[in-house]
């Protein structure tokens, strides 16, 4: 049965990434980490989402930015070296903390930031920080701050942010089997996250059409509000969980 409920969040999940760019990575932690340890829903999460924004990148290949890349890979192995050298391996209640924060935070500090991800050492410093935040959460929200004042239509937006976010899940995958042991491997079904797999697959190409029918103002403000809800509940539940281990 858990197996089963995994399977459909999926679906619905990378449904609603194809769509809205990042709300459905939201989703998905908040469910794995319900269902599987912290370590299993990490590594769980980090190759389902590879694969559903590695598929999404192929589909939209022709929208990705690539002068963002570069700055922003190199990015990712400063947070990288940094994580590793504090050797951080958070539990479940912080876990959620972290990803209910980082919308919430995000949505306040957007009146006062104006950031652009064709500058390059903006796209430096969003390489750094949301591969931090990425490994031990979900950067969604704040990568999509530094897209919030680009010159990038909506299918830009998502290709360039799944191209980056799969660089992102590469990265968190390899942390936690490091730091774990590779103890989650040994929990995790082969056959059974080939199906959830297929899951993000089926549930990508079904969202890309999706993305047609959106016009860039309705994307704009639909995943704003979605994903600080989202971030809300998963705030509250970390808070509630701190608050009963205390």
């Amino acid at each position: 049965m858990t197996w089963l409920i995994a399977a459909a969040g999926v679906f619905a999940t990378s449904l609603l990434s194809a769509v809205f760019g990042m709300a459905g990575g939201v989703v998905l932690l908040w469910l794995l980490i319900s269902l599987f340890s912290v370590p299993v829903a990490m590594v769980l999460h980090g190759i389902i989402q590879l694969c559903a924004n590695g598929y999404r990148c192929f589909l939209l290949r022709e929208h990705i930015y690539g002068a963002a890349l570069l700055p922003y890979a190199a990015g990712s192995l400063l947070a990288l070296g940094a994580l590793v050298a504090l050797a951080f391996v958070p539990d479940r209640a912080l876990v959620l903390i972290i990803v209910g924060l980082v919308p919430v935070v995000t949505e306040l500090l957007r009146p006062l930031v104006r950031l652009r991800i064709e500058h390059r050492p903006t796209a430096l410093a969003a390489g750094a920080v949301c591969t931090g935040i990425q490994v031990v959460g979900v950067s969604g929200p704040l990568l999509d701050a530094f897209y919030a004042h680009s010159s990038l239509g909506r299918h830009q937006v998502v290709a360039t942010k799944a191209l980056t976010q799969s660089l992102g899940h590469a990265v968190r995958i390899g942390y936690w089997l490091v730091f774990t042991g590779q103890m989650a491997l040994q929990e995790i079904d082969a056959l059974l996250l080939v199906g959830l797999i297929v899951c993000s697959v089926l549930g990508t190409s079904l969202g890309r059409r999706m993305l047609d029918l959106l016009d860039d103002a309705r994307f704009g403000r639909y995943t704003r509000i979605l994903v600080l809800l989202l971030g809300l509940g998963c705030l509250g539940q970390g808070l509630w969980l701190l608050a009963a281990e205390a």
